[in-house]
């Protein structure tokens, strides 16, 4: 069953991935705390391999998500991401509160 926080969640990554900015683990300061620190990083400031690793999960969410089949990432192709639901999906998705946090009372 399809729960209607299924697109709101899959755009809400695409965007935090493909964003100029990523909360990254933060592990030279790992072990002060019992959770794992997090430290905002510009994406410019990643390794080769590290911009690497971004595009590859931007291309796999791009195929999962939104039925991507190239090699190349949509940013480069100039393609737009855009999710295909169904009527009945979509439907959904407008009529309930929870995905646009109003106030369920």
């Amino acid at each position: 069953m399809q729960h209607t926080y299924g697109p709101v969640l899959r755009n809400s990554t695409y965007k935090k991935i493909i964003d100029d900015k990523m909360m990254v683990i933060y592990i030279t300061t790992w072990g002060a705390t019992s959770r794992s620190p997090r430290k905002e990083v510009n994406v410019n400031d990643f390794s080769e391999h590290g911009q690497r690793c971004r595009e590859r999960a931007s291309l796999e969410c791009e195929r999962h998500f939104f039925g991507h089949n190239r090699e190349d990432t949509m940013d480069v192709e100039g393609a737009i991401a855009k999710m295909k639901l169904s009527k009945r999906k979509m439907a959904t998705l407008h009529l309930d509160k929870r995905p646009v946090c109003k106030n369920l009372s």
